[in-house]
């Protein structure tokens, strides 16, 4: 019988680590597997999928690839996804956006604002946290 409650235990926790690996509640699921069993929260948790988000849209937030429109870094010369040549940066970009987050470029201002330079010109974020949300 012991051997029976560890093992459910351990499963539970297993259950809350995958939970965890893709990105959710691992305490959660880690009830929940407790309450119905490992397996009916594993079935459960692989039908829900992953919560983690993959890369933000580039044209709403960042930089992309001229010829493919996927997401790359402001100083690529050349996509790492088409291979294409992609033209050059203004080099004032760099130095008025020397910060790097992901593939955005951005400043902070004095007033606690976030500037994020963009291929149409800055986007201007009222705080630290509106930035995060939108880039991650």
């Amino acid at each position: 019988m012991e051997i029976l409650i560890v093992l459910w235990l351990g499963l539970a926790v297993a259950i809350g680590a995958i939970a965890s690996n893709k990105g959710r509640n691992f305490f959660g699921w880690f009830l929940l597997s407790l309450l119905l069993s490992p397996l009916i929260a594993g079935v459960l948790l692989a039908a829900a999928g992953s919560k983690q988000t993959s890369v933000p849209s580039a044209s709403a937030h960042g930089w992309s690839c001229v010829h493919c429109a996927e997401p790359i870094r402001i100083e690529a010369k050349i996509c790492p996804h088409c291979r294409s040549t992609l033209p050059e940066v203004d080099p004032r970009v760099l130095e008025l956006y020397p910060q790097m987050h992901g593939n955005f470029r951005y400043r902070r201002q004095p007033d606690g604002s976030v500037l994020m330079a963009t291929p149409s010109g800055a986007r201007r974020f009222a705080n630290w946290n509106e930035f995060w949300r939108a880039v991650n």
